[in-house]
């Protein structure tokens, strides 16, 4: 599950193409792709469109779930780009925090997925 602050900037279109281009790769090692950020949903089915992006795109537009999960920047300045690995018991195997470089979360998320199959991190 990612997190990013604003559909059609720069940085949040090549994360989520770079997602999309990896979506193969992650659904073949049992992967689940959510993007979210505070987009209305009306906004965000043309941004899948745009993007020809292959998974979900949650609205969070009240705030809720980035609240949950912490990726909210300090005062209420938006949303941080933050990815976060959960494993099939819902325990959150990576954290991967970067607002430059866009394609480490797709990087990381493929690497702790490889980890979790191989067994290098205990389920």
């Amino acid at each position: 599950m990612y997190f990013y602050p604003k559909a059609f900037t720069y940085g949040c279109t090549i994360q989520t193409k770079s997602f999309g281009n990896a979506y193969e790769e992650i659904t073949a090692l049992n992967g689940i792709i959510v993007g979210i950020s505070t987009d209305e949903v009306e906004t965000l089915s043309e941004f899948a469109d745009a993007c020809y992006t292959p998974f979900a795109l949650g609205s969070d537009s009240t705030g809720e779930i980035r609240r949950l999960y912490d990726v909210q920047r300090k005062f209420n300045l938006g949303t941080s780009r933050i990815t976060y690995v959960i494993d099939a018991y819902g325990v959150i195997r990576n954290v991967i925090h970067n607002e430059i470089l866009m394609n480490i979360h797709i990087t990381e998320s493929i690497k702790t997925l490889r980890e979790l199959q191989n067994g290098k991190i205990e389920a």
